[in-house]
């Protein structure tokens, strides 16, 4: 719990007026100070601290219960529209979806839930296009009847200078090394109209307030970042990825939101179920890469991993997810 100090100076003045003229009698000053009790926890360790972005509140219809028929994919895809407040994160963009004339991108499109969520549920009335470097992600096609093609960014992207109004790309952190990245936002910059938006949706490899038992997993395999020379914390330079292009992109505007691991007070602790439900499923997608590293037995993996689990609520672990989006102001 935290207490916040509001302090208000109310100025009372009393004047008089003589022959047309109005002058200052007196003049007087009441200060009231306030002190209000805030449900914020925040991180004791100041570094920490300066990464941490809570979300304070929930309004989604839906509970983590009632998703548990869906994939990790589409999950996931839940948990960011819950923590953004939208499928969209651009305020302007949304207009774009909407519009029967304009072209739309995702790039990472997966098995097309995001596309799909737009068209089902928001009305979206885009022409849609897609692109994976894995084509069984999207073999059952879309429900919106995307135009979707095997593709990877970092290679370049099938289509025409100027072709998009909105290109919307996510959660491609282990696909794209450091030195890439500028060279990723310029071939999106080159397929977006001039006056279209790029939103960019990634997430921090790292977990940030953890705990011995976490730390007896990840620490050993801390340096995969490096090895693999991906960006572990994309929420710090993620908008100076997209600003790489200098002048072609303007307006940027970056939302970065803290979500925790198995915790949560009040309308957020649905949000932690979910992220820390996720967060558990990546440690289990990668054990096996892990194994080597930390020179354990798959069993000896999952003893520790639940250990880690049952710890995240004890020392409010979190994680971050940056959503950064910029219009596109070229030739």
């Amino acid at each position: 719990m935290t207490w916040t100090k509001t302090t208000t100076t109310e100025t009372k003045t009393v004047t008089e007026q003589k022959a047309g003229n109005t002058s200052i009698v007196s003049k007087t000053q009441k200060t009231t100070t306030t002190f209000k009790k805030e449900d914020v926890w925040r991180p004791a360790d100041p570094e920490v601290a300066e990464h941490y972005f809570p979300v304070t509140s929930v309004n989604y219809p839906r509970t983590f219960e009632d998703d548990v028929a869906l994939s990790r994919t589409q999950r996931q895809h839940v948990l960011l529209r819950v923590a953004f407040g939208h499928d969209v994160v651009a305020p302007a963009a949304r207009e774009i979806v909407l519009n029967p004339d304009a072209k739309v991108l995702e790039v990472g499109v997966s098995d097309g839930y995001w596309i799909d969520s737009l068209y089902t549920e928001g009305g979206a009335k885009a022409e849609f296009y897609g692109v994976d470097n894995n084509a069984k992600a999207f073999e059952k096609g879309t429900k919106a009847g995307a135009k979707l093609q095997v593709a990877d960014v970092v290679k370049g992207l099938p289509y025409e200078d100027n072709t998009f109004d909105y290109v919307h790309q996510r959660i491609l952190i282990s696909g794209i090394k450091v030195d890439e990245w500028p060279g990723v936002v310029a071939e999106l910059v080159r397929v977006t109209k001039p006056g279209g938006w790029i939103e960019l949706v990634e997430l921090d490899s790292k977990h940030y307030n953890t705990g011995p038992e976490t730390r007896k997993i990840t620490d050993p395999i801390g340096g995969f970042s490096a090895q693999s020379k991906t960006d572990d914390a994309l929420s710090d330079s993620l908008t100076g990825y997209l600003t790489s292009v200098g002048d072609k992109i303007t307006n940027v505007e970056t939302k970065i939101v803290s979500l925790p691991m198995y915790w949560g007070e009040g309308s957020v602790a649905d949000l932690g179920k979910r992220h820390g439900w996720d967060r558990e499923a990546v440690y289990l997608k990668y054990a096996d890469a892990a194994l080597p590293i930390l020179g354990w037995t798959k069993e000896q993996f999952l003893e520790q991993l639940q250990k880690a689990v049952n710890e995240w609520p004890q020392t409010r672990a979190f994680n971050n997810w940056v959503a950064v989006y910029g219009q596109v102001v070229k030739k």
